[in-house]
This record gives C-alpha cells, sequence and structure tokens, in this order.
C-alpha cells in the first residue's frame, strides 16, 4: 500500500512536459543549416543513434508531412512517426514526433548573423505512462546532453562542408 500511496503522490506531483534547449552559432547560411536539419541522410550524421529515416508517402517537404525514425541506443531500437508542423524555409522547422513514451515537439529557429547562423531549439517532451513520466526527471540530463552532443555534431557538419 505504501508503494502505491508514494507512486500515486509522484503521479500527482510529477510533470508531465519537460522543456529543453540548445543554441549554437554556426559559421554558415541558413540555407545551408536548414538543409542539414531537413535532409534524411544528414539527420543520419547528427542525431546520435538514427539509424533510419524516411518519409512516409511523397517526400515533399511541406506542413503535415510525415516520416518514419528509428532510433537505436543501448542495443534497442525505438521507432517514431514525425510530422512537419511549421516550415519557413530556412527560418524555421517545427516537427511533432510520437512514441510509444509520449510526443516531443521540436522546433528549429533559424537567424542570421554576419554571415553565420544562430540555430536554437526548443524541444517540448509530454511524457505518457506511469514509467516514463516517474523516469523523466532522472533522464533529462542525459536528454540535456544528447541534445548537445548532436547540436555538436551538427556544427560540425554544416562548417566542413560549407
Amino acid at each position: 500500500i505504501l508503494l502505491f500511496a508514494v507512486t500515486a503522490l509522484l503521479w500527482l506531483l510529477g510533470r508531465r512536459t519537460f522543456q529543453y534547449r540548445a543554441e549554437l552559432l554556426v559559421a554558415a547560411e541558413p540555407e545551408q543549416v536548414f538543409f542539414h536539419l531537413t535532409d534524411p541522410a544528414s539527420l543520419k550524421q547528427w542525431i546520435g543513434g538514427l539509424v533510419e529515416s524516411g518519409p512516409i508517402g511523397d517526400s515533399t517537404l511541406r506542413v503535415g508531412a510525415k516520416s518514419r525514425e528509428v532510433i537505436e541506443e543501448n542495443r534497442r531500437r525505438f521507432e517514431m512517426q514525425s510530422e512537419v508542423l511549421r516550415l519557413e524555409s530556412n527560418r524555421l522547422l517545427e516537427v511533432s514526433l510520437q512514441n510509444d513514451f509520449g510526443q516531443t515537439i521540436s522546433r528549429y529557429q533559424l537567424e542570421p548573423d554576419n554571415g553565420r547562423t544562430r540555430l536554437t531549439h526548443t524541444m517540448q517532451a509530454n511524457y505518457k505512462g506511469l514509467f516514463a513520466r516517474l523516469m523523466a526527471p532522472i533522464i533529462g540530463r542525459a536528454v540535456q546532453s544528447k541534445l548537445d552532443g548532436d547540436f555538436n555534431r551538427l556544427k560540425q557538419l554544416v562548417e566542413k562542408n560549407r
């Protein structure tokens, strides 16, 4: 009974939504950065663990476009479906990612800065299910660390290929 009471209390007190953020300055024009945010082959080079990324239906990048993403981490495969929510070429990309653990809204904002690009990524994760919700505060640092690592790889990739 005590375990049930503690679990219920954590459920009621715990947050379902977690926010993450990363920002960097890339020595490239927004068009070059945007390409690497939207090209499936490029995504696999900078998103850690991404092994598959492909469109569902036609491959036209537009609001409503969907794709299937597969991540491998610690010998486990996670499949997600993504959908483009907002799109302003070379300025803004907002994508919803859904899997068994919840939904994540990722927003990439690009701003020109004297021949460079200021790229800001905000991520709002809405966890569902008791286990995911209880583990979210514990894995928060790991999520932020992965986000920072992915962004550093993106910066290196874009600057190497300009």
